[in-house]
């Protein structure tokens, strides 16, 4: 149907008259519904003394973000992503000025902590009702364009401040495919693309499998999303039904771009960057290098890059799993309800996020040209980031999932035996890689960033954040030469069936 219908035209129009309403009976309040403010003094932080500016400015890894705050009303009420109330808030603080941490004094939320829980969490905006916050999912211009009047409420909103694309102005390969043969090749020129970029970018090597993930789950609202989206596909395209479900996508959406190559995700995703001759490096902050097959929605996937841009140490992460995922690695990366996100030493190569930072580091570049199927390329990450007990992170609050799948339906071991995966120790000892940075590390924690309302005096264990020799007890069973006190590292020895 092309045009909605006089019902939902009402429930469009009715709020949005309501809240024009409200604006006009606050016109006199201070800062009650002004625009964003401009003005970096006047737009601080509320100070401890009590400010009621309605715009607060803030930054995340170099972008600007400003708080915009309405009085007497809220958006979405009842749709509650997160609640943080004062019942709840049995947490620490110290004020004692001993030093120690006070396990019998609550942190207490507030407008402007719950600003920087907003932050954290990846979200953009929250109600203050009643002394507690009511954090909210949904994105920051549904919240603006869904306001509805209500009374002691308070809508706070964050907005990122668009940041001005560098020159150069990247223009990636056109697409250009022979399908009377099936050839595939990416020739040089200039695409037609938007001038406006996003600092976020979700690339993936997809294959005839992918819709479910592509257009079910990363573009489930591709009106809200706040990311790119490169996608490489290494199957045949001539009469090829999911590539031209792809195409249409890549003309219709903006954002979207498509090439055709064969090969594994990762040399795919080499391939790229060195095609973007470092452009990406100058655009993008957080890159998303997926798998075709992970299942995580739009708002998701917004919410894992604005928590990772509101931490920049963090220069490597991974989506948590649902429980429900398959694969070796649940046991160390399955969502864990009592935190934002967890600190680690390894996350799994099939969805990894890559910080600015990793793209132009030099032993990243090594170990990306020895890789080939991935294998071995997620234990060099933790040496890659630093060797940092805050540079990599499982985010929590972005839950994404590991379909099952048989083998015989995975497309990669269609072009190579799974056991021959293992083989790629090779390239990396030709490439000058030393065997300490790539082999099998075992997974760990190092703490994590708590919800709100979490104790700050129960421990790390009691959450479900173990000691390695617990935690990795199934993988020294069953690989006694790879993990634990009896590991070595003797690739030629190792048996991969």
């Amino acid at each position: 149907m092309l045009f909605p219908s006089t019902a939902t035209m009402f429930r469009a129009i009715v709020p949005l008259v309501l809240v024009m309403l409200m604006v006009a009976a606050n016109a006199n309040q201070k800062g009650a519904g002004d625009d964003f403010c401009t003005d970096q003094e006047r737009c601080a932080f509320p100070n401890e003394g009590g400010d009621d500016n309605a715009t607060a400015l803030s930054s995340i890894a170099g972008m600007s973000v400003r708080w915009q705050r309405f009085d007497g009303t809220d958006a979405f009420p009842g749709e509650n992503m997160y609640m943080w109330t004062p019942s709840r808030s049995v947490g620490w603080v110290e004020d004692n000025n001993d030093g120690d941490a006070d396990a019998d004094e609550p942190v207490i939320p507030s407008p402007e902590l719950c600003q920087q829980a907003c932050l954290r969490m990846g979200l953009s905006g929250f109600t203050w009702y009643g002394s507690s916050c009511y954090f909210r999912s949904h994105e920051a211009d549904e919240l603006l364009s869904n306001q509805v009047l209500m009374e002691n409420a308070v809508l706070y909103v964050r907005r990122i401040l668009p940041t001005p694309a560098p020159a150069p102005h990247f223009s990636p390969p056109r697409l250009a495919i022979d399908e009377t043969d099936g050839n595939q090749f990416a020739a040089g020129g200039a695409a037609k693309s938007s001038t406006k970029r996003n600092k976020f970018l979700v690339f993936s090597s997809v294959g005839n499998r992918c819709l479910e993930a592509v257009k079910n789950a990363w573009l489930s609202e591709p009106n809200v999303k706040i990311f790119d989206l490169v996608l490489v596909f290494y199957a045949a395209t001539a009469r090829n039904a999911v590539f031209r479900e792809l195409r249409q996508y890549a003309q219709s959406i903006p954002g979207i771009t498509l090439h055709v190559r064969k090969g594994y995700k990762w040399p795919n995703f080499r391939w790229w960057l060195l095609e973007s001759s470092g452009d990406m490096l100058r655009y993008y902050s957080h890159i998303w290098v997926a798998d075709d097959d992970l299942l995580m929605d739009t708002r998701a996937i917004n919410r894992m890059f604005l928590t990772l841009a509101a931490n920049p140490a963090i220069q490597i992460a991974s989506p948590a799993f649902s429980s429900d995922s398959a694969g070796l690695w649940r046991f160390h990366d399955r969502h864990n309800p009592h935190f934002i996100l967890r600190y680690t030493n390894f996350v799994e190569c099939l969805g990894p996020v890559l910080s600015r930072a990793v793209l132009d580091n030099e032993l990243f570049r090594r170990c990306l040209k020895a890789t080939r199927t991935g294998y071995y390329l997620d234990s060099a990450f933790y040496p890659i980031s630093g060797s940092s007990t805050s540079g990599m992170a499982i985010v929590d609050v972005a839950v994404c999932t590991h379909p099952e799948r048989p083998e015989v339906e995975r497309e990669m071991y269609k072009e190579l035996a799974d056991h021959e995966h293992g083989q790629d120790y090779k390239f990396f000892d030709q490439n000058g890689i030393a065997r300490e940075i790539y082999w099998f590390r075992e997974p760990e924690y190092f703490g994590g960033q708590r919800l709100p309302h979490i104790p700050r005096h129960i421990t790390d264990e009691t959450l479900g954040l173990p000691p390695v020799e617990i935690h990795n007890s199934m993988l020294r069973a069953m690989f006694p030469t790879r993990f634990g006190p009896n590991a070595v590292i003797r690739p030629e020895e190792e048996s991969f069936l």
